[in-house]
Formats: C-alpha cells, structure tokens, sequence
C-alpha cells in the first residue's frame, strides 16, 4: 500500500498529460517536471505500488554515482568521492526521499549533476560544456522552486572564476534563463492559490531546528543524542576541509561550502523577511555540495585512521536511524489500502467524507473504484455516509513525516444539518483512523456545500463511491 511512500496525485496515474498540466496548475506547489517523468514511468511499467515508489529509489541510487562523478571531476581523490557517495548512500534524510513518490530525490540528482557540470565548466571552459551546465540548472528548477537557491551561488561562483570567458559562460546559462519565465508565471498563479500557507502555521525557528537535526540524522533517530555523533563528525569534517594544507582542496571546499550555506541560508533568511516557505525537505538540494565538503576533511591522507572512524560512526548511526524509522507506525504513511477495505464491506451507493487534508488522502481513490470526488456544488441522493476521521493522536509526532498523527483536523462527525437525518452505525478503528458509517432510512440529498463546514471546503474532500470492488 501507499503507506511507505508520499501519496502520488491521481491525476498523474489517471490523466494524460495536458490534463495532468492543469492539474498540477491548481492543486500543487512545485513544477511539473517530476510529474511528467512519474507520468512516463507510470505508462511504461505501469501504476502499481511498488512501481510508484521505484522512480524515487533508481534516481536517488543515480544520485550517489553522480556525486561520486562529480568529486572526481573536481579533481579530489577516489578516497575523497568514495567518502561522498557513502555518505549520500546512507544519509536517512535522503534515504526516506528516495523512498518517497514526490520530486525531492530527483531535486538531489539534478542538484548533484549541476555540481558536475559545474567542476566540468571549471577544468575545460567549453561552451558546449557551459550548455550542459545551463541545462542541470533548468532541469533542477523544473523539478523545485528551492533550486534556484542553490542554483544562483553556483552560478555566481562560476562567473568570478571565468571572468574572462563571461560571455560564453553567460550563454550556457540560457536553457535556465528561458525555462525560468514560465516557471515563474507558473509559480505566481500557484502562490496565488495558497497551497503552501501550512507550512509558516509552523514557529519558524522550530522549523529551522527541526531542518537542521532532519538533514543530518532524518526523519526521527532512536535516542535523542545520536544526531550529536553526526554533527561532531559533520562540524569536524567540514573544518578540517576548510583548513586543508592542499591549497586546490581547500579552494573547492571554500567554494562548496559557501553554496551550500547560502543553498540553506537564504530560504531561511526570505522566510524571516517575506514569504514563509521554509522546510527540511525544500532545501534538500543544499546536502549535496556540504555532503563533498564534509568528505574533503574526513578523506585527508594525513589523517586516515581519525576520518576512517568518523566515517564508520556516522554511517553507523545513519543506518540504525534508517532501520530504526522503518519500525516506527507513526512514521509511516497513512495506510490508505486498509481504510478502502473497511468502506468497501457497503456494497450500496456511499458517499466518503474528508473534511480536511485532501491533499494527503487523495491516495484513498486510488482503492476506491469507481468513485469519483464530488465538485463543490454536486450533490447525490444516498442513504450511507462515511466519514474518516482521528483517533488518539501520540504525544509526539513528527509533523511533516508521520501524515497519519499528523491529521489532527479530520473528524468523524457530520455537519449539524445532517446529523437528525443520519444514525451512527458501525465505526472501525484503522490504524489511528476512525472510519464512522452513518446510514438514513431514506435517500438523502448531499454534497460538499452539506457535509462540509465552509471553513474546511478548500482542502477537503468528498467521493462519490457508486460500488465497492476489489482494488486491482
């Protein structure tokens, strides 16, 4: 079931792709490149589960070649680009992305591919080159927003250090400039819709100490003092780079260590000053570049046997901090599958109420068929009603991974206006969800514009279930 992966909207499986477009217009906030790749891979080895889930897995695994590729096109040593895969292989922040059916894991390839081109500028200062770095760049900003803050200090960093090939350099960059106009317009509609205010509802500063605990150790390690192990090692590593007694070492660590900084402290510094967006996930892309430099200090020759160790301690961490997530319940998605199970046991016309986080439980659709989300203004003549809602939710709960704990809005009760027409029958307890039967002697007609406050109506949803079948 969908519960180990994010949930993939349903018009990328149902829609071709001008719909899937529009779609993505109205009811996402990023763009649409990581949905036209799902939407190919979908058609090609088709929708089910463990299929949705792969595309992130393959190229998170290709991001760890590329990171690799890209140390050595830095000129650093094998020892150096081998510390550097390793520590993107096992690092749990990435690892839960790649497990994840949203665009962060091919944010991280197209991230660490404009590093390799850029150290690929750097050596041969060819415009054919330039281009291929112009179009890493387009290809990370069609796949997030966020890019363009990792995007702008790379490119800053390669025109002072082309000075005098700036016009050809300024060339290459023209994949990115002409992508960006209609992604920003892009952008500007989708804003307008307000799709992303949820996020500043957080305090700011627990999301940065959130952020930056989650970029070293993930989602949620075992004890509270693991993440330390990781950022002494992190903190030392970084150090020992910058203060190589390699002068070219010391130079390209200098170098990534500043994108990295201002990959990450920009985001931060536009949410204190204008619009609030700032989150873990959507400044993922900047672990790259500090992930390289971090390998620089640990894979120094002088000090083999003291970076050997830091490196087994921090691979060792992350890996029970992965195994350790995975057996978490309220880490996992919500089970989506086994809430359909229970609806479909009614056999007759029902309607399903989610009166908020449609978004998040857009997936249940995908278990429902045939069924159809009701317009605003539709209604149906029915004698069953569902409503899914929360049970007890766990004193901690981690916000943005554990979306089942996370659902504190949901309820399992109708409006007033139904409730004396409807009895509370059978209720069913799935994991935390509550799903609630209510049944009428009678046809009643219902809707959204009934069944929903109107505080709720836009992030809820309604679905028209005409029978239950098994999900294929």
């Amino acid at each position: 079931c969908m519960s180990g992966s994010g949930p993939v909207p349903d018009f990328v499986i149902t829609s071709h792709l001008p719909q899937t477009f529009d779609a993505i217009r109205i009811r996402e906030g990023t763009p649409p490149l990581y949905f036209a790749f799902m939407s190919a891979w979908i058609r090609i080895f088709g929708d089910r589960d463990g299929t949705l889930r792969s595309f992130s897995a393959v190229v998170g695994t290709l991001a760890i070649a590329v990171v690799y590729l890209a140390a050595r096109e830095f000129g650093l040593s094998r020892r150096i680009a081998r510390i550097a895969a390793v520590l993107v292989a096992v690092n749990p922040f990435l690892v839960w992305y790649s497990q994840e059916a949203r665009a962060y894991s091919l944010l991280v390839l197209f991230a660490a591919l404009m590093l390799f081109t850029f150290a690929r500028v750097q050596r041969t200062g060819t415009q054919r080159d330039a281009l291929w770095f112009g179009t890493a760049c387009a290809l990370a900003l069609a796949t997030h927003y966020f890019a363009v803050f990792l995007i702008v200090p790379v490119v800053v960093a390669l025109l002072m250090t082309n000075r005098t090939e700036w016009r050809r350099m300024t060339l290459g960059l023209l994949p990115v400039v002409i992508l960006a106009i209609p992604l920003g317009l892009l952008a500007i509609d989708q804003q307008s819709r307000n799709l992303q205010e949820w996020i500043s509802s957080f305090a700011f500063d627990f999301r940065l100490r959130e952020s930056l605990r989650h970029l070293l150790v993930g989602p949620s390690e075992p004890r509270p003092w693991l993440w330390v192990i990781v950022a002494v090692a992190v903190i030392g590593g970084s150090v020992l780079a910058l203060f190589a007694s390699d002068r070219r070492e010391r130079r390209i660590a200098t170098t990534l260590a500043i994108i990295g900084v201002v990959a990450l402290g920009f985001p931060a510094l536009t949410a204190v000053v204008g619009n609030d967006y700032f989150l873990d996930r959507n400044v993922i892309a900047a672990l790259v570049p500090l992930v390289v430099v971090v390998a620089i200090g640990l894979g120094r020759p002088q000090l083999r046997i003291v970076g050997a160790i830091a490196v087994v301690a921090v691979v060792a961490v992350s890996l029970v901090t992965t195994v350790a997530v995975t057996r978490q319940r309220d880490l996992q998605r919500a089970d989506w599958q086994a809430v359909s199970k229970v609806i479909r046991r009614v056999h007759s016309r029902q309607v399903v109420v989610m009166n908020t986080d449609r978004v998040l439980g857009s997936a249940v659709t995908r278990y429902l068929p045939p069924s159809h989300e009701l317009a605003r203004r539709a209604s149906v003549r029915i004698q069953d009603l569902v409503f899914i809602g929360l049970g007890r939710v766990p004193g901690q709960c981690s916000w943005w991974f554990g979306r089942t704990c996370a659902m504190i809005f949901l309820t399992d009760e109708p409006t007033a206006p139904l409730a004396h027409s409807f009895t509370r029958g059978r209720v069913d307890h799935v994991g935390r969800f509550i799903v609630a039967r209510y049944h009428s002697p009678v046809p009643v007609r219902v809707g959204p514009l009934t069944l929903v406050r109107a505080s709720d109506r836009p992030g809820s949803m309604v679905l028209s279930v005409a029978r239950a079948r098994s999900h294929a």
